[in-house]
């Protein structure tokens, strides 16, 4: 790809609910090796091990070596298996929700119920229309509140936002269809085009992204990414969704870097039989929209990578194109539907073992150096 500047190592860490163990465990073992990477780019869940990494390495900065996200996840565990016992645990987490990030719309299900069976017979006298759908519609479609303070919004913004990492995450706009890439400082030094300031400048669509628009890291942007459909739209201010929907893993943010670790929460293949069971197919639906998303931007950064070996690409006529790296890792568990509700600690542990095992064998990755524009080499490149 082409890039305004190059550097040594970037992460794409994709969100999903209960396999967010996932990323957690990748990071930990960032820790470990002390790899920092110049760039970090997050969907949903993985917004929030994000900003809890960047908390770990603020507090090794300030003399506190032993300091890593272990204890974090395991308050995680025992905040979602509070009995030990998974089917008292899932029920548990279904009655009452998940501290500072949902819980159940029961104060609010009978209000939208008036809402939409009201709306519904204002229709229901004209004539034609589907009498199964005029009454499902009377379903509330919030079944879940967001249960983090804004004050936590804006406690992960200022994290996020002032790290010298540089940080990108993302929300959809159904209405607008436009999705908005939220990125701090130093994202925007990173990604810096001289040919074209304006490229990545806040609230300006680019002329390859049109339907792309970026902004500041704010209180409001983490909000909105971490926005679940099961919140609903009652509220007319809320236009939009967590961006995990519309593009889980977020690549071409990243293609300054030389190598990108690109960490799934699903593998790119379904394991085992098709499923015959509907939380199964659930659960297919989930992995092949997310497997779907994902290729267009990888096989884009394939292309290029093939027609760059191929010779016929400019490299040096101010198009700057470079090979780029792919670093796959994928979770290797094949966990069902209801797994997505409680996150597993045998899943953080082989994210952790299979990243460790990537990071030692490269001596071309900066494992000590500090993050940001120290691992930058200034190619004077031009992103396209």
């Amino acid at each position: 790809m082409s890039a305004s500047q190059t550097i040594s190592a970037a992460f794409a860490l994709g969100g999903l609910a209960g396999h967010n163990a996932h990323g957690a465990g990748f990071l930990q073992a960032a820790l470990e090796t002390k790899l920092q990477p110049a760039m970090i780019s997050c969907t949903s869940g993985q917004i929030r091990w994000v900003h809890r990494y960047l908390e770990v390495l603020q507090a090794r900065e300030q003399g506190d070596e032993n300091a890593d996200l272990h204890p974090l996840f395991e308050q995680e565990l025992a905040s979602l298996n509070k009995t030990g016992e998974i089917n008292t645990d899932v029920a548990l987490l279904g009655m009452f929700g998940k501290e500072n990030v949902f819980r159940p719309s029961y104060g609010r299900v009978l209000s939208d119920f008036m809402r939409n069976a009201g709306e519904s017979l204002m229709r229901f006298p004209r004539p034609g229309g589907l009498l199964a759908q005029r009454l499902l519609s009377m379903l509330p479609g919030r079944s879940l509140v967001p249960d983090a303070s804004p004050a936590y919004y804006a406690q992960v913004a200022q994290v996020l936002g002032a790290s010298p990492i540089g940080i990108a995450f993302n929300a959809y706009s159904p209405c607008e269809g436009i999705e908005y890439v939220y990125l701090n400082a130093a994202a925007r030094v990173l990604l810096a085009d001289p040919a074209s300031p304006d490229k990545y400048a806040p609230e300006h669509p680019t002329q390859r992204h049109p339907r792309r628009v970026y902004r500041d890291i704010s209180a409001a942007g983490v909000r909105d990414a971490l926005w679940l459909y099961q919140y609903g739209f009652y509220d007319p201010e809320q236009q939009c969704v967590d961006g995990v929907y519309f593009r889980n893993i977020m690549l071409a943010e990243l293609v300054a870097a030389d190598t990108i670790f690109v960490v799934r929460p699903v593998h790119h293949r379904w394991q085992g039989e098709l499923p015959r069971n509907y939380p199964g197919v659930e659960d297919l639906k989930t992995r092949v929209g997310m497997n779907g998303a994902y290729a267009g931007e990888r096989d884009q950064i394939t292309l290029i990578n093939k027609l760059l070996a191929r010779n016929c690409l400019d490299v040096q006529g101010g198009r700057g194109y470079h090979h780029v790296e792919l670093v796959e890792l994928e979770i290797g568990l094949q966990r069902g539907y209801f797994d997505y509700m409680l996150e597993s600690r045998e899943v953080f542990e082989q994210a952790r073992s299979m990243a460790l095992a990537h990071f030692r064998d490269r001596a071309d990755l900066p494992l000590a150096g500090p993050p940001g524009r120290a691992n930058v080499t200034s190619c004077h490149r031009t992103l396209s």
